[in-house]
């Protein structure tokens, strides 16, 4: 019964920063938006990446593998300089 309340707890948790994170890049200034996006795609990569290692069977972690690996592909193309 433990694990399940950590867990909700991590998931409440990793909710709460991301919500901050979302409005810190919502309302602050335009030099805090980017940090604030790479707190937002890196917290969406981690939850990627963790969530099926705790919910899903080994077995059937093969669709979110792959798009686990997309994301990460993904978040490698960005173009270097913004316009």
């Amino acid at each position: 019964m433990t694990l399940q309340k950590s867990a909700a707890r991590a998931g409440l948790r990793h909710l709460g920063l991301g919500l901050t994170a979302l409005a810190v890049f919502v309302f602050s200034p335009v030099a805090l938006r980017t940090p604030a996006m790479a707190v937002i795609l890196l917290g969406g990569l981690v939850a990627l990446h963790l969530g099926p290692r705790r919910n899903v069977e080994p077995d059937a972690r093969g669709p979110w593998r792959l798009l686990t690996l997309a994301a990460y592909l993904f978040a490698d193309t960005r173009p270097s300089s913004a316009t």
